[in-house]
């Protein structure tokens, strides 16, 4: 998966420079202890949605390789997922939705925040090494963005880990 770009891109930015900012929740001492969500644009949510057609994506491919008319509604996943000109929230078990003051409100409740102090900002670039860990943790932890972003003794996977022939 060396730098490919995301599902629909034909001159988009490769998954190399994507980056996501993290809203993380610290101790008193200042140690980061999870991620509340993500401020995530267009490319990242799309690039991590990517990972829910990658069988079909692989037949689309080569289809296309061997010149091979789309038909069908295949064809509708090349403009990507989402919207774009819209940031998301990336919740740390990868729900996604449009972002919203009012949502950020009801996040600090839900994961009982009380004190706004306690929370940092962090940018994370998410290339295709973080995507496939991302892969990984999402397939075994409902704290998948916790896992990747602040633990630091999750391996890391092979970028060839998950590439066909």
């Amino acid at each position: 998966m060396a730098a490919r770009r995301h599902a629909g891109s034909s001159s988009g930015p490769t998954s190399a420079n994507l980056s996501m900012k993290l809203l993380v929740e610290v101790d008193r001492r200042g140690t980061p202890r999870r991620v509340v969500y993500a401020e995530a644009g267009k490319d990242v949510v799309d690039f991590l949605l990517t990972f829910l057609t990658l069988p079909i994506g692989t037949v689309v491919k080569l289809l296309r390789r061997n010149s091979m008319p789309m038909v069908g509604c295949v064809g509708n996943l090349t403009g990507g997922f989402v919207r774009a000109g819209v940031t998301y929230e990336v919740m740390d078990d990868l729900e996604i939705a449009p972002r919203s003051n009012v949502d950020f409100i009801t996040n600090l409740n839900r994961y009982g925040i009380r004190d706004i102090g306690c929370l940092q900002r962090k940018t994370v670039r998410v290339g295709d090494t973080e995507g496939l860990q991302i892969l990984r943790a999402s397939l075994k932890s409902k704290t998948v963005l916790t896992d990747v972003f602040l633990r630091t003794n999750t391996p890391s996977p092979s970028p060839r880990a998950l590439t066909a022939g």
